[in-house]
């Protein structure tokens, strides 16, 4: 992915932020990705991401993927990415267009990012497959 390092506010960085400056911009994926489910002819998509900060201790971002070839709208992701103070523990907390709501822990090291699923719920009557919590974290 590539960035243009534009953010939305000219509010300044929360010191507590600094640590995961380098995230700040506008990134498009670069090469674009292959998907494929069982049910459907295998595609490419472009992914585009924002992330920005208004001045509070949290980052927010906007995660966008469209087909490639009909730039028709696929999967749209939302949320915050959160730091612990005096720590390089990170935490990603997201909703997803699809009904999935994500919990995302870890750690920033330097400009790189090692996170993992920490919690995930659904909608009720999210399609089918349904992610689905299975004993415990």
């Amino acid at each position: 992915m590539a960035s243009d390092a534009v953010t939305e506010t000219d509010a300044p960085l929360n010191p507590l932020l600094e640590p995961l400056a380098w995230m700040l911009g506008n990134w498009v994926s670069d090469p674009p990705g292959k998907g494929s489910y069982p049910t459907i002819k295998p595609f490419n998509y472009t992914e585009e991401v924002q992330i920005y900060h208004i001045g509070q201790p949290m980052l927010n971002f906007s995660f966008n993927a469209f087909h490639l070839e009909t730039k028709k709208p696929l999967h749209r992701e939302c949320g915050f990415i959160r730091i612990q103070p005096g720590t390089t523990k990170v935490a990603f907390i997201s909703a997803q267009n699809t009904g999935i709501v994500e919990v995302e822990e870890g750690e920033v090291r330097g400009q790189e990012l090692t996170i993992s699923s920490h919690s995930v719920a659904r909608m009720s009557f999210a399609k089918a497959p349904h992610v689905q919590m299975s004993g415990g974290l």
